[in-house]
Formats: structure tokens, sequence, C-alpha cells
């Protein structure tokens, strides 16, 4: 009798673990429903806390009771053992239900008492204890994380996902909604709003959102101790050197826990590649290595593919009606990404606008067989460079890359065959007599005109691969006029 007691006790609490587990998820659902809605009339209406709860308990219910059934089966192990009745009958499995469910409801009615007040992130302080708190995570053990690189939002972005997690994506009218789970009831959700979208109506959104998880203890946490924590400890899979793919400070932070079911949970709001970003965390209270590894996460997440341009419209140029200035997230190296500022180039010769880092210098080469523009950057190098050049009338082709080699006082036979079914395109590279460089060089055809590209990379300065990605942004950004 006794042991029957036991597992029925264990039965409930692992039933009610589950359920209230569960029901901030379903609870944000309602939340995104809620949100599209709101902006449809351009203003954000907020569902009573009473009709929350009658949907969280009817989902919680039913949730229960087929749990309830699955798991009374499973541990009524002595009926299955001994192949003859037990001499204390068990208590039918829709009695433990009905006790269930009668619990469950009780702690949600509890919980929702406690916070009938809708949250106001404006009005959340500083809790000095709860930060230390927050700060106090252990260091990441890399070897255990086993990432891979996940892409989202049609491919426009790639985080650095543990194995053992999964990734579901849901598209709504006015944001994207990533939702990450783990294998520790971890659950992550990174909710990507469209431009237009104001930041009143995001702040609206992460209120609403956070309505549906009851906590006990709450707080801001300031980017200055964030920045001093993750400046003494490093992330390990950061790329970047403002910490965050974000202006961190610039961001807003808040955490959130609930002692009574043991969760912990943590909300950045920040701007994310010209695209405003909720993040928020709904972890173990008592898993300190899961915190850690949503911080890994959140500094991972980058563009599938740079350069990504991020241009300011205020000012456009008069006559080629492009903006004059902007922002680039460019690789920098095998793993680390910039953001650079941008200016707009333009080329009358050429017949050509495009955009270069603000920092860029040019020079003009006039040649028997074509012209060329190089750009330098004396940050990164002394000796690199890349340039756009166009070819004069009768330059021949065939002989073109041998021609060229020898205007650049370099040996053709450096020309190395390793490009494939590029057209016109000649990678070279030299480390013999003390040389030490490598590049290329191609020709390509626009509007019955022909032009060319170079990159030059010398290793006296190694710069991790700058020069290529510079090229890359001004080729893919070139239009003619």
């Amino acid at each position: 009798m006794k042991k029957k007691n036991d597992e029925n006790q264990e039965l409930k609490k692992i039933i009610k673990q589950k359920s209230l587990i569960k029901a901030p998820k379903e609870a944000h659902q309602k939340s995104l429903r809620t949100f599209q809605k709101g902006m449809e009339t351009n203003k954000m209406t907020k569902p009573s806390n009473s009709k929350i709860n009658r949907q969280l308990l009817a989902s919680i219910a039913t949730s229960a009771a087929v749990i309830g059934i699955m798991i009374v089966l499973l541990l009524d192990t002595d009926l299955f053992a001994n192949n003859e009745p037990s001499s204390t009958p068990s208590p039918p499995a829709a009695d433990v239900e009905e006790d269930v469910e009668e619990e469950i409801e009780e702690e949600v009615e509890e919980n929702a008492e406690q916070s009938s007040q809708p949250i106001h992130l404006k009005d959340i302080g500083e809790d000095g204890e709860f930060i230390n708190e927050v700060l106090e995570r252990p260091i990441f053990d890399a070897m255990e994380y086993h990432p891979r690189y996940q892409s989202f939002d049609e491919n426009q972005f790639v985080l650095d996902l543990p194995s053992n997690w999964s990734m579901e994506e849901t598209t709504e009218e006015d944001n994207l909604n990533v939702h990450l789970s783990g294998d520790e009831t971890e659950q992550i959700q990174i909710i990507l709003f469209d431009e237009d979208q104001t930041n009143e109506a995001i702040i609206d959104y992460a209120e609403e959102l956070l309505s549906s998880y009851n906590q006990t203890d709450q707080t801001i946490v300031p980017s200055s101790s964030i920045i001093e924590k993750i400046t003494q400890e490093p992330l390990s899979f950061n790329r970047y050197e403002m910490l965050f793919p974000f202006n961190i400070e610039e961001a807003q932070v808040y955490a959130f826990k609930n002692e009574d079911i043991g969760r912990y949970y943590e909300l950045f709001v920040a701007e994310l590649f010209n695209r405003q970003m909720i993040y928020v965390s709904d972890l173990p209270l008592d898993n300190k290595d899961t915190w850690q590894t949503s911080w890994e996460m959140l500094a991972s997440l980058a563009p599938e593919e740079t350069p990504l341009l991020i241009l300011d419209e205020t000012e456009m140029h008069p006559t080629y009606d492009r903006p004059l200035q902007g922002e680039a997230i460019v690789a920098k190296g095998a793993l680390s990404i910039d953001t650079v500022d941008l200016e707009l180039y333009v080329n009358e010769e050429l017949g050509m606008t495009s955009y270069f880092e603000s920092t860029t210098e040019t020079d003009k080469i006039d040649d028997d067989l074509y012209t060329e523009w190089r750009f330098y950057d004396k940050r990164y190098s002394d000796y690199s460079f890349y340039s756009y050049g166009m070819l004069k009338e009768g330059f021949p082709l065939d002989q073109g890359y041998q021609l060229i080699f020898e205007t650049f006082d370099m040996d053709p036979a450096t020309y190395e065959e390793m490009d494939g079914a590029i057209p016109y395109h000649y990678s070279y590279g030299n480390n013999a007599n003390g040389n030490n460089y490598n590049g290329y060089i191609e020709f390509f055809e626009v509007e019955d005109s022909w032009y060319f590209v170079r990159v030059h990379e010398d290793y006296q300065d190694y710069n991790g691969g700058i020069f290529h990605e510079r090229m890359r942004l001004l080729k893919n950004e070139a239009e003619y006029f």
C-alpha cells in the first residue's frame, strides 16, 4: 500500500512539473496571435489574465489526463510482475487524474493571483543580489557543446546550435519566431520583427510574453555588468569585438525567476542587423550550465553570408538615388565578424557606383591596356590592396592573364589552376625567393564593356582575408550607369 501511495505521489509530481513548464509556451502562442491582431489595428490589445488562465487550465488538464494514464500504466509494475492481483487494489487511473487536475487547477489559480498585475519593464529596478546570481555562471565547457551551424529565416542567419537541441520556425504576419528546445527542459525564443515595427510595439509584445511567466524575483541587468563579466571570462564562440551581434550598451536586459517551480527567465531586447529582436530564455533555475549556453548561442548569431549591408536612407545621392552612408557586417578572418562604416563610391569614368569602407584610399593607374583604380586601407596593410579596372579596346582576352601579370611585374608561372569552371578567373601565389603573397584577377563583361577586379594580399602583414571581403562588397553592390 505504501509503495502505491509513493508511486501516485511521484506521478502527481511528474505531471504537475511537466504541465507547469509547458504552460508558458502555450500562453506564448496566444501572445503571438494577440500581437498579430493588434498590429492589424496598429494597437496592442492585452487579453485579461482570467482568459489566459482559463485557456491554460484547459490545455494543462487535457495534457495531464493523457500523460497520467500512460505513466500509471508504466508505474504499475506489480500487475505484470506477479501475474496475480495485488492484495491492496490501486486507485483507478481516473482518480489519480482527477486529483492531479485539482492540484494543478489550485496552483494555476494561486499563481495567477500572484501575478495579476501586468508587467511594465520600465518599472523594474535593480536587485543587486539577484544580479550577482545572474552573473555567477560556470566556465563554459566547449568540448560538451558540439555545435552545428543551423540556419533560419530563409537562410539569412545562422547560429551555433548544440547537437542535442532542436529548432522550429513560425512565421507570423509581423515577425518570425524561432523556437529552440534543449533536452534539459530549456526553451529559447528568438523573435525577429519587421523593420517597420516601432520600439513601443516591441516592448508591448515583450511585456505580453512575460505575463505568461509567473515570477518571484525580477531585475534589470545593467549592460556594464555583462560587459565586465564577458571581458573577464570570454565566451567560447564569440565572433564580435562588441561581444554580441548587437550593441550591448543599447540593449535592454532583464532577469526573472520562479523559485516555486524552479525556473529562470532572461530577456534581451536589442537591434539585430537592423531588425528589432526579442531573445527570451526559459531555463532550469538549478542548472547554470544552461544559462551560459543561452549566452553562447546569442553571441553566435551571424549572417549566413557576408558582407551584409545596412544602408541609411536619411540622405540620398541627388543623381544616383543611392544612400550616401551605411554600415556593413563583414567577415574578419575565419571566425570573427566586424561592423564597418560605409560611404557611397562614385566613379564617373567607370560609369559605376558602389560602396566601400569610409577609411579607404584610392589610386588611379593608367596603362596602355587598361585603367585601374586601387583601393588601400593602411589600418590593415601597407602592402595589400584590391582594385577595379576597365580594359581598353583591343585587349586580347585570350592572353589576358599573361599580359596583366607582366604589367604587374609578376611571373605568369605563379598562376594556379585552382578555380574550376569560373571563366576568366586566375588565381596566383608566390612564396619563392622571399616572396609571400597571393590573390586573383577576374575579367567580366557588363553591357559590352570589359572590366576586371583584382585582390592582392601580401603576407608581410597578414590581414585575415579582409581585402577579399571588401572586394566582394564593392563588386556585389556595383550599379552601372
